[in-house]
């Protein structure tokens, strides 16, 4: 691995160990970091390419889908949020799954099964 590439830090996190603010900027503070990916474009696939094609992806990619199906049979689901809550926090853009801009309160039930 290019640790030149990799490490935005000056040496001071090795591209070897989990360093989870790697993508992460601090332009305006320390309150409010901001993902950036800036110098590493075309440098990583997600799950890999051509003969480094990651064998499990579409068994992540299922597993993902049934454990939802599986919530959606078994629960009510019922979003007591207000709906500016519901909006997405965008300063994590492709870190993963986004955050709502605010706290979201549920109320989980499980299904009656019937017959």
């Amino acid at each position: 691995m290019d640790s030149e590439l990799w490490n935005h830090s000056h040496g001071a996190h090795p591209v070897d160990t989990f360093w989870p603010g790697r993508f992460l900027e601090y332009a305006d503070g320390p309150e409010s970091p901001r993902f950036s990916s800036s110098g590493t474009e075309s440098s990583w696939i997600p799950f890999g390419s051509g003969a480094n094609l990651c064998p499990g992806r579409q068994f992540a990619k299922t597993h993902c889908i049934l454990s939802i199906a599986m919530m959606v049979d078994n629960f009510d689901c019922d979003i007591l949020a207000e709906p500016r809550n519901l909006r997405m926090d965008t300063r994590k853009f492709g870190m993963g799954v986004l955050d709502p801009s605010g706290k979201i309160a549920v109320r989980l039930r499980k299904r009656e099964m019937t017959g």
